[in-house]
């Protein structure tokens, strides 16, 4: 992924990770960044689509409970964290990321 892609691709999963974690979260606390690095501990820093396709349901709880510890508040339901990250590979589908790069689907 091409740094500019990747760029928006960042923009897309703090903002779908910031509308997903409010409430519990209060929605001026929750913003694109600070979403993003309330997970960074299970994502890592430098996501791309095939690690958060690649997530377990294990690392769904933990992303909820790195939040509520994150923002200090309850932790947001497994659920919320599945939703943001369904919408984040609507956006940015795995194999549509390496289309992007090379303009060629990849081979599995």
């Amino acid at each position: 992924m091409q740094e500019h892609q990747y760029t928006y691709f960042l923009t897309t999963l703090g903002r779908e990770l910031s509308q997903a974690i409010s409430p519990p979260v209060p929605f001026d606390d929750a913003s694109a960044h600070e979403a993003q690095e309330s997970v960074s501990s299970v994502i890592g820093s430098h996501p791309t689509p095939e690690t958060l396709a690649e997530l377990t349901e294990k690392q769904m709880e933990e992303m909820a409970v790195a939040v509520g510890t994150y923002f200090e508040c309850d932790t947001p339901p497994a659920e919320a964290m599945r939703t943001a990250v369904e919408r984040i590979l609507w956006h940015w589908p795995p194999r549509i990321s390496q289309v992007r790069d090379t303009g060629t689907p990849a081979l599995q």
